[in-house]
């Protein structure tokens, strides 16, 4: 029998000639964080909202936004991002159409970087909500989110256009993707045909992603007014972001006279009286942290529609949209759309003044009061109160004194001194002055300005 180190020494020739060369070793990847394979996870702890799940690496970064921009139904408007956006407009705008625009810009790109809930942009055509709303899906899609971008009546004819029979993809693939993206953009809300079919794919849609609470940015040309009831519940959610692009407001700013267009903190003279200083403290805060309501109380010319008129020429000056409007002014300004020859309707007048960033409502309680007055008031207000728009008030009524005889006024004045005199949202500031500019209050010292107080 053959010994055993004979046979392999036999054999070992055979099987070195059989092997060839030794294998080469694997090549370095050519990415040291993820070793080529594209993905990582996260190193946290078991209960954060990231464990577990795969993360693209920086490697594949470009190749996950050629996928995600393909998906996303951008097309042409893939360009568009907030880098090559105008705040300054088309070269027609002036300083302070210019200054919105800017702030819409800004309004968006933070809103971009982590949409929280909804956002909502509106304005008249051409005025940039598209580009706007496709910088924010650019964005998004720079970061990693899948983003799906359809015009509304586009995606109502593709919605239809599924119950062909030689059509690719599916009622029910379409529907869902719609409805569970994690970004969805919708364009043109209110433009499309509205049958109840149209009504209720869109409101399916809209309510899901409401109650789902994922994000969804809308650009719209109509009042909240004018759309599906149901729809602009969901809108008016105080949780929705509302940008309204500069020439949204339909009423001329030519009704505020020249004269209060001047009146500023600067040349306000409230030294001497404390009472006036006072007021005047109060509306500056109030002019530089917009929040809740300011209501200036006292008697006839004691400088409450100066202190008003400077709060709306402070915000408009940052680029915030105000209204000031006297009540009677206001309620015949609605009147006025009921007018056969009116090209505005009523509905459209009601949403521009209750929605406007900052509404300065001078002299309340000087007009008519009638049923449909205070319904139209009470009605404004109440919006405003629900969702905490800044609101400036200004009256000569003594306002806690007209409350506590409810029996001598009518129930709806009554509902609106609840909501002046509420601590929670509302600040009352009563002026106890002489009617302002008086001689005996001309010899104050020159006024000062409560900017460098």
């Amino acid at each position: 029998m053959e010994r055993l180190g004979d046979a392999l020494a036999r054999i070992r020739p055979r099987l070195r000639a059989q092997s060839g060369d030794a294998p080469e070793p694997d090549p370095e990847p050519k990415c040291a964080i993820c070793k080529d394979f594209g993905f990582l996870r996260k190193d946290v702890p078991v209960g954060d909202p990231d464990f577990g799940k795969l993360f693209a690496c920086s490697c594949r970064l470009g190749e996950v936004r050629d996928r995600l921009r393909r998906r996303s139904q951008l097309g042409p408007l893939a360009e568009r991002t907030f880098d090559n956006f105008l705040p300054a407009g088309r070269g027609d705008l002036g300083e302070i159409d210019q200054k919105r625009l800017a702030q819409s810009l800004d309004e968006c790109r933070r809103y971009a970087e982590d949409p929280p809930f909804w956002l909502l942009l509106c304005g008249p055509p051409g005025c940039g909500k598209t580009h706007l709303a496709a910088a924010i899906a650019n964005r998004q899609i720079e970061l990693g989110t899948e983003v799906f971008f359809t015009v509304v009546p586009d995606l109502l004819d593709h919605l239809r256009a599924t119950f062909a029979p030689s059509t690719d993809i599916s009622y029910d693939q379409l529907f869902e993707t719609v409805k569970s993206t994690p970004l969805l953009v919708l364009d043109d809300l209110g433009t499309q045909t509205s049958t109840p079919w149209a009504q209720e794919k869109l409101f399916q849609i809209l309510n899901q992603r409401y109650v789902s609470g994922l994000p969804t940015s809308i650009t719209t040309n109509e009042p909240l007014a004018e759309l599906d009831e149901r729809l602009r519940a969901r809108l008016e959610d105080r949780r929705v972001w509302r940008v309204n692009v500069i020439g949204w407001s339909i009423i001329d700013n030519t009704t505020f006279p020249d004269g209060l267009r001047r009146c500023t903190f600067e040349n306000f003279d409230y030294a001497g009286s404390k009472s006036l200083d006072d007021a005047h403290k109060a509306a500056w805060d109030f002019a530089t942290n917009p929040v809740g309501w300011l209501v200036m109380t006292g008697v006839v010319g004691c400088g409450k529609t100066h202190l008003a008129a400077a709060i709306k020429n402070e915000r408009e000056s940052h680029g915030l949209q105000t209204l000031f409007m006297t009540a009677p002014d206001l309620l015949d300004y609605l009147r006025n759309t009921y007018a056969p020859e009116s090209k505005l309707t009523y509905d459209r007048g009601f949403d521009a003044i209750r929605n406007v960033d900052l509404l300065v409502l001078d002299d309340y309680g000087s007009h008519s009061s009638t049923p449909w007055a205070e319904e139209k008031l009470f009605q404004l207000l109440n919006f405003r109160f629900n969702a905490r728009l800044p609101t400036v008030v200004t009256t000569n009524l003594t306002l806690e004194r007209r409350s506590s005889v409810a029996s001598a006024v009518p129930t709806q004045e009554l509902r609106i001194l609840s909501r002046l005199l509420d601590p929670q949202l509302s600040k009352v500031c009563h002026i106890d002055a002489p009617p302002y500019g008086r001689p005996q209050l001309a010899a104050r010292s020159r006024p000062r300005s409560r900017q460098g107080a």
